[in-house]
């Protein structure tokens, strides 16, 4: 489903029209009326992590972070704009989030492992 789609459902189905387009919620799904907190944000990963069979124990926030920061690597981004995205201030703390997709492709071991 394209991006520009699903926004127009959210906005159609949450009849927000001069209000924060990401809320925090009550129980029951009904929306808030208050920006989302940065406390939703790992709350809101477990549960849908856990709706499709992943252990939510080993998922935070974070989790989104370094697959966003990885995805970026792996289709060309550079550093500096991937930092400009994710606010980091230093390129060592990027790195950190920074996961090998292609790990043992080219392994010094690769013809031994």
């Amino acid at each position: 489903m394209k991006p520009i789609s699903v926004l127009l459902k959210w906005l159609e189905v949450s009849k927000i029209e001069n209000s924060y387009l990401f809320q925090s919620l009550f129980k029951g799904g009904r929306l808030r009326g208050n920006k989302m907190h940065h406390s939703d944000i790992p709350r809101i990963v477990k549960h849908y992590s856990s709706l499709i069979g992943l252990d939510s124990s080993n998922i935070s926030g974070h989790f989104l972070r370094a697959g966003f920061v990885t995805s970026a690597v792996a289709h060309g981004a550079r550093l500096d704009k991937i930092m400009e995205t994710t606010r980091h201030k230093s390129p060592q703390t990027v790195l950190y989030y920074m996961r090998d997709k292609d790990l043992f492709d080219d392994h010094a071991g690769v013809g031994f492992l």
